[in-house]
């Protein structure tokens, strides 16, 4: 979703405060619940899920913006721009610019990038130190991400991935809430990617499933449908 679009649907203006645009996704994702807010959403089915996803898109980029710059500089009629993904490429050997050129690539559409970056920190076993790096909060937010982006690519393997990564994000949720009443959007796309080949989730994973969902801070009727969905 362009970031235009994302601040239209939000209703804020670019410059707004992070503070002010959760408070305002908080009231506007409060008011289509659908404990509250059947009719409107039957009649914009998809209202919730932009809402989500415009959310997401924009805090992250605000996120990034306020942790890393590229800055330009002029001299006299030559202008020097400064590449600050070759920066981060070229020092990719340490731990702490591979965790921003995981985030960079993320932020700038360069999905199968990053997801070779989090695959190397998954080898060798530095998840944690990953999450401890960013800010737990902050990975599951770039896992969103991660997940999104392989969703969106047409390759099955990818979308299996993508299905493995969105199942690890109901994990991190069961463990410690995050996402909270807007983790419906999760579990719409798992939905999704569902349809597409019940075999992306293992017999395990869906047992796991009938464990969380219960939990969830989602309306009743979300939590009976997928639990139905998933588990039967």
């Amino acid at each position: 979703m362009e970031l235009d679009r994302c601040y239209q649907i939000l209703g804020v203006a670019p410059d707004t405060p992070l503070r002010k645009i959760k408070t305002i996704f908080r009231r506007k994702i409060k008011s289509y619940h659908p404990d509250s807010a059947l009719r409107d959403i039957q009649e914009n089915p998809t209202i919730v899920s932009e809402l989500t996803e415009a959310y997401h898109t924009v805090m992250t980029q605000k996120k990034i913006s306020s942790k890393y710059s590229i800055h330009n500089r002029n001299s006299n009629t030559k202008k020097y721009v400064f590449d600050y993904r070759l920066f981060l490429y070229e020092r990719q050997d340490k731990f702490e610019y591979q965790t921003k050129l995981f985030t960079f690539d993320l932020l700038y559409g360069k999905g199968l990038d990053s997801l070779r970056l989090y695959e190397q920190f998954q080898r060798n076993k530095e998840i944690e130190r990953l999450k401890n790096a960013l800010g737990y909060h902050d990975y599951y937010d770039f896992l969103f991400l991660l997940s999104e982006s392989l969703e969106n690519d047409d390759s099955h393997s990818f979308k299996k991935r993508a299905m493995k990564y969105y199942f690890e994000l109901c994990t991190l949720e069961f463990s410690e809430e995050y996402f909270k009443e807007y983790f419906s959007e999760v579990l719409s796309r798992m939905k999704r990617l569902f349809f597409i080949n019940r075999s992306f989730l293992s017999k395990k994973e869906r047992m796991m499933l009938q464990k969380f969902i219960p939990h969830f801070k989602i309306s009743n009727s979300l939590k009976s449908y997928y639990l139905k969905l998933f588990c039967s």
